[in-house]
């Protein structure tokens, strides 16, 4: 998860960020491009910046997610814009991601999976109970 930006959100123009090899589009339209990404100092604030958008400009994706309803989640960022792949492969993905998620165990030197695992695991725990601002 390079620059602990979970969910592959671009960076504006002059904001902070890296350049990486990504894949746009899909099926005939799908081609290999170069884009700037966000990057954040930590998976915690990663995971932030992420609710913030969502609850910003994907609010009904935002409840999909609070409910656990992968394919509304995937259907509704689609209709936003947020990404340009086949939405049900998009969903398919993230359901193969959360099957993998585990959580738990501790260490005293963490490694940075394990700290994006905690991350991501509080990031879930916000999208199925928080009510409050992101």
């Amino acid at each position: 998860m390079p620059g602990y930006n979970f969910a592959g959100i671009k960076a504006l123009p002059g904001a902070a960020g890296a350049v990486y090899r990504t894949v746009e589009g899909h099926g005939a339209n799908q081609r290999t491009v170069a884009a700037r990404f966000r990057s954040y100092e930590s998976a915690e604030a990663g995971a932030q910046d992420y609710v913030r958008l969502l609850h910003a400009r994907y609010p009904a994706a935002l409840e999909a997610a609070r409910v656990g309803d992968l394919p509304a989640f995937a259907g509704e960022l689609a209709c936003g814009g947020y990404f340009t792949a086949d939405p049900r492969v998009y969903a398919a993905g993230l359901a193969s991601r959360m099957q993998t998620v585990t959580f738990g165990g501790s260490s005293s030197n963490p490694s940075g999976a394990a700290l994006a695992e905690v991350a991501l695991g509080s990031l879930l725990t916000r999208f199925r109970h928080s009510d409050d601002d992101a």
